[in-house]
């Protein structure tokens, strides 16, 4: 009885240690060596409102790097390294672009936003993809009716990405509508 009473304690103890080494290893491959990495590629949108893109893309790496949990990486160094390996950005989520920002500036994600104008309202788009897995993470839409909605609008959705991206949880606004769309002005 005393026999077998000390195999199954040993066994007992012993299972989970050997067990142990294999999960501690699973746990610290999974684990990230600091930061992750955002790369900001350049916000496209019509010649007419390309400033607009423009002035929407820095709200959004400000607020990334406002949660001090991420690295962002902006689209000054994007546009450096698309044209020294002789690619270019047309606005379109190409894997071989994601892929080159993954590998070529060590992004583990990467931003993107476009601007239009839809009849009755803008529509600022923003997307953010995995470069590992090609998954579009996380994304935002909104609408304004004009130009002097444009700040509360892009800073709502540019305040969600970056906690939704930083773990932080971002938060707050009208899901899709900053300011209610529907007005005009």
């Amino acid at each position: 009885m005393f026999a077998s009473s000390r195999a199954a304690l040993t066994a007992a103890l012993l299972v989970p240690c050997l067990a142990a080494p294999g999960v501690a290893r699973a746990d610290v491959e999974r684990k990230r060596k600091g930061k992750r990495v955002v790369v900001v590629f350049p916000f496209t949108s019509p010649h007419k409102y390309s400033v607009m893109g423009r002035n929407a893309e820095e709200a959004f790496v400000t607020a990334l790097v406002k949660t001090k949990k991420v690295r962002v990486i902006q689209s000054r160094q994007v546009r450096r390294m698309l044209r020294k390996r002789g690619l270019s950005w047309t606005g379109v989520m190409e894997p071989r672009l994601l892929k080159a920002a993954g590998r070529w500036l060590k992004a583990d994600d990467v931003m993107a936003g476009k601007l239009r104008w839809v009849g009755d309202a803008y529509v600022l788009s923003v997307h953010v993809t995995d470069v590992r897995t090609l998954e579009t993470t996380n994304a935002e839409d909104v609408d304004f009716a004009n130009t002097r909605k444009m700040r509360v609008a892009v800073r709502v959705a540019a305040k969600k990405i970056a906690g939704a991206v930083s773990g932080t949880g971002g938060g707050g606004g009208k899901g899709g509508e900053a300011d209610g769309g529907g007005e005009s002005g």
